[in-house]
Parts: structure tokens; sequence; C-alpha cells
């Protein structure tokens, strides 16, 4: 029997499930580009820019490199009060489309835990080549594996893990993590 990719997706959350179909869109923007354009810094700024303008759209203050001003992670939403002090972090983005090693993802997930925010969102490739459907697998369960070891994860937490599987099937599986 194939083994088949460990889903979730039925737990997402409307937002969470826009945010997934925006990657999809990326991803689709990505495939019609020229090869010399293909680059995963072109992947990175367009997850910035699109995932930016649905905070922007929900009312939140954006950072990241995109919007001039990156803050700890490669995207944040966040309000700040009348006064301009902080008052709540809704969502941080990692994404790592360079490396597609666990010990290289582990660092970029593992500052995630470190977030205070209501919904904490990693986005990768896919490890191995043409190792489908394990090379998706091994990622959820590493992804797993550290949330259950972090013992001072904010809670309660949603961690949406959107790992991009480009050798293969070329679709995006989504993952989340919930620790309350």
């Amino acid at each position: 029997m194939e083994e088949d990719v460990i889903n979730n997706s039925e737990s997402l959350t409307d937002l969470e499930i826009s945010l997934w179909k925006t990657l999809e869109r990326i991803r689709d923007e990505y495939n019609l580009l020229e090869t010399q354009l293909k680059t995963q810094k072109w992947i990175t700024r367009r997850i910035q820019e699109l995932f930016g303008d649905i905070g922007f759209v929900n009312d939140y203050d954006v950072a990241s490199s995109f919007h001039g001003c990156g803050w700890l992670y490669d995207l944040v939403w966040f309000v700040n009060n009348e006064d301009g002090y902080l008052t709540k972090v809704p969502l941080v983005l990692e994404s790592e489309m360079s490396d597609r090693k666990y010990n290289a993802l582990k660092y970029d997930f593992e500052k995630l835990l470190l977030a205070n925010a209501e919904l904490k969102i990693m986005i990768c490739f896919g490890q191995g080549n043409f190792n489908y459907p394990a090379n998706v697998n091994e990622l959820i369960n590493s992804f797993e594996s550290s949330v259950k070891a972090f013992t001072h994860l904010s809670l309660p937490s949603r961690i949406l893990i959107l790992i991009w599987e480009d050798y293969m099937t070329g679709d995006i599986y989504p993952h989340l993590i919930i620790n309350s």
C-alpha cells in the first residue's frame, strides 16, 4: 500500500485556508516564470508581498523586508495602540526556500516557537529529491517533534506548516499543529 502524506487540513480556519491558497497562487505564478527569473528570492518576496496584503486587509500593520521594515521574522502582522505601543501580534512567518535539509530548517522553525503570536507559519520546500511522500512526512514528523520538545510554547498555539513538494507533485501540503 502506498504511503500518504499526513493530513489534518480539516482543522484549518478560513484565514489559514486563505494563506494556503495564496501560496498555491505563488506556486502557479512561479511555474509560469521564465527560467532565469525562477529564484528562491522571488518566492520569498512574493510571499511577503501577498501575505502582507492579507494582513493589511485584516487591518494589521505588516513588517517584512518587502515592506521596508524587517522585524525578527520574515513577516509579522502586528497591532499598535494609539500611543504607538505594541498590543498584539496575530501572525509571524518564516520561510526557508533555499535548503532542503531539516537541520537547516530547524533554526527558522524553532524561532517561530519563541513567538508570542496567535498563528505561526513555516513555509518550506519538501526535503529530498524524488522521495515523495516520505519527504513531506519526514518534515511534518520533525516539526511535530520539535513542538513537543519545546516546553515554553505560548498557549494556545497554532502552527501552520506549508510544505511545497516541488520535485514530484508540485502540491503544497498544509499541516496544522495545535498546542492547547
